[in-house]
């Protein structure tokens, strides 16, 4: 992925985050929807912080420190901890919201760059 590309998803996710912030979800809260988007898009049943922590940097430009990333795992029902490890025991029903949220902020983003280097 061209760093441009990365920039353009890392200001998606960003703005994003900035979204579900007006909706007055705390940090953890909003945190744990963008975790549960990456255990649905790679199909995770079984995972570490670690994991989590990777997939935040790959997927949306976030550095997390794990300690948070694991506060944010607790939060989401049907998710359970056996030693260091996190097991999904149910189904996660995330629904379109953020997909259909960051697809719309990228499209947004799109135009805006097209804009500029025209």
């Amino acid at each position: 992925m061209t760093d441009t590309l990365v920039g353009k998803k890392c200001m998606a996710s960003i703005a994003l985050f900035g979204e579900f912030a007006k909706k007055k979800l705390d940090v953890y809260a909003t945190l744990s929807i963008f975790i549960q988007f990456c255990l649905v898009e790679k199909a995770l049943f079984c995972f570490s912080t670690f994991k989590i922590k990777e997939l935040l940097l790959s997927e949306f430009g976030f550095v997390i420190p794990e300690i948070v990333v694991r506060n944010a795992i607790k939060r989401i029902p049907g998710i359970l901890q056996e030693n260091k490890e996190f097991k999904l025991i149910e189904k996660i029903h995330l629904g379109v919201e953020i997909k259909t949220a960051l697809n719309k902020i990228e499209l947004n983003q799109k135009n805006i760059f097209s804009e500029i280097y025209l």
